[in-house]
């Protein structure tokens, strides 16, 4: 029986046990013996709900969104993702060079956003991990450069908006460049 199967049976067995539990429990002279045969039906379809456990022959052991993160050396953020600073550091400057000028604004402010969204933000939920791992010392002259990277993001964004798109490749510049720095700087620790 495949697994569907067991939790089908194991529903209904469930839900007639719950039936006549409820039903012959009801009159004023209750019916014990079918009282607890539906009792027993009820016990009967839980195990059987449960029995797929027992008769799988995976014996594949789930793992949980954090230990994968452990695995590629990061942490899981809020969302869900995993987040890795050296993984994040070389996505967001990938992201920033492969940003087209002669793309039109829109498709530049989604790439902003998918930066901002999805490398950005993680890095910053995760400064606390970051700070215990380097360092004070280390993590603030780390960061420090990051933040005028994301500065400079941010300033990108607001010039591809107001249709300045001369002003956004120059902050897009200028933001590789610490995220650059920050980069080098992490890989040094």
């Amino acid at each position: 029986m495949n697994d569907t199967k067991f939790q089908i049976v194991g529903w209904l067995t469930f839900s007639i046990g719950f039936l006549l539990s409820c039903i012959y429990s009801l009159p004023k002279e209750p019916n014990k013996f079918m009282f607890i045969t539906g009792a027993i039906l009820c016990l009967a379809g839980l195990a059987f709900f449960r029995l797929k456990d027992f008769f799988n022959t995976d014996f594949e052991k789930e793992i949980s969104e954090e230990e994968i993160a452990k695995q590629q050396g990061g942490d899981v953020t809020k969302e869900g993702y995993v987040f890795n600073p050296d993984t994040s550091l070389e996505h967001i400057i990938y992201f920033i060079k492969n940003i087209k000028e002669d793309a039109d604004n829109i498709q530049i402010q989604e790439a902003i956003e998918k930066i901002q969204f999805y490398q950005i933000t993680p890095f910053v939920e995760n400064r606390y991990k970051l700070s215990d791992k380097l360092g004070v010392e280390k993590f603030a002259m780390m960061f420090s450069f990051f933040a005028t990277g994301e500065r400079h993001i941010n300033r990108a964004w607001s010039a591809i908006v107001d249709n300045y798109k001369g002003e956004c490749f120059n902050s897009l510049n200028i933001a590789l460049e610490n995220f650059v720095d920050t980069k080098e700087y992490f890989e040094k620790k």
